[in-house]
């Protein structure tokens, strides 16, 4: 807990060599300022440097020529060094790129995995020549989806290109990964969790009545648990802020309109903790410096029941 992803967009580069730096310097100076350890993420292609400019219809919130790799991946290297070296200070792990996958297969990324491995290398690359001591993630991937795009990336040398594997989705499960790695005969990467979904609900899935807060933040808990069990370094939530809220589902779904609730704070009408927030809050203080051993659920009817088992480091 405690762990902020902010989207460091190639988007503030204009034009080549032409950065507007307001906006992020602000949000990195609150966020640090309160104490979030921050996750950058290196992202998205601007329209000047794509190899398909013209493709301007939009994907998910994404213009399509800006999932592709630039045509001079110089440009790619001169923005990933400007931003790295202006938050040096305050920013240790990044996070290359989101979802990227097969084409066809994501929305957020439409070249080859060659060109990926590529702008992957390049970054990483870039990063440790400046700052040696970082944490290099390889873009979320997002469950079984992604696992043939995994082994090419691993065919291809990608491995040698990030320090940690980066997962997103609802209880992320690393094992199918660390089974392409040892079939590759490679040793498994740490990996964290940089999109969790442990309390979005979409407007699309509601089916008869939403979930209530205490359900939603019960799942939460077990996505929590299930991470740990499964060996999770970091967890960084999707959304602090609802984009819709719960009681709107219902109705969006109605007018066939895609929207999901997966905040930790409701934003309407006025931002405020939702039963999640504060049971994570809880949650994070609990396992304070512990580590976790095992553990089980059982079920008898309609009831389930959580059993962990946490140590102290040391004993």
């Amino acid at each position: 807990m405690g762990n902020a992803v902010r989207d460091t967009s190639w988007a503030i580069e204009p034009s080549r060599g032409v950065y507007n730096w307001s906006r992020f310097d602000e949000q990195i100076n609150k966020l640090s300022s309160y104490g979030f350890d921050l996750i950058g993420n290196l992202l998205y292609t601007p329209q000047w440097a794509s190899p398909h400019p013209e493709q301007t219809q939009v994907n998910i919130s994404v213009p399509a020529y800006s999932a592709y790799a630039p045509v001079d991946m110089k440009d790619w290297e001169d923005f990933v060094r400007a931003v790295v070296t202006r938050y040096d200070t305050r920013i240790k792990t990044w996070e290359v790129w989101n979802e990227p996958n097969l084409p066809g297969l994501s929305g957020f990324w439409l070249d080859s995995t060659e060109r990926f491995v590529e702008l992957l290398k390049t970054a990483y690359q870039t990063i440790k020549e400046e700052q040696p001591d970082s944490d290099v993630w390889i873009g979320g991937l997002a469950g079984r989806n992604y696992l043939n795009f995994y082994k090419e990336l691993l065919s291809l040398g990608g491995a040698s290109y990030f320090d940690k594997l980066s997962l997103h989705g609802y209880q992320p499960d690393p094992r199918e990964f660390q089974r392409i790695d040892q079939a590759f005969g490679i040793a498994s990467k740490q990996w964290a969790d940089s999109e969790s979904h442990a309390v979005l609900v979409n407007s699309n899935s509601v089916t008869g009545t939403v979930p209530t807060e205490s359900e939603i933040a019960k799942r939460m808990i077990v996505d929590f648990l299930s991470q740990l069990k499964w060996g999770t370094q970091k967890i960084a939530f999707f959304h602090m802020l609802n984009l819709s809220e719960m009681e709107t589902l219902s109705y969006a779904k109605s007018t066939g309109t895609v929207t999901h609730a997966s905040g930790l704070f409701r934003s309407k009408p006025r931002v405020e903790p939702r039963l999640a927030a504060s049971v994570a809050h809880h949650f994070s203080i609990l396992l304070a410096n512990r580590s976790f051993i095992k553990g089980s659920m059982f079920s008898r009817e309609d009831k389930k029941q959580l059993i962990s088992t946490m140590t102290e480091p040391g004993s």
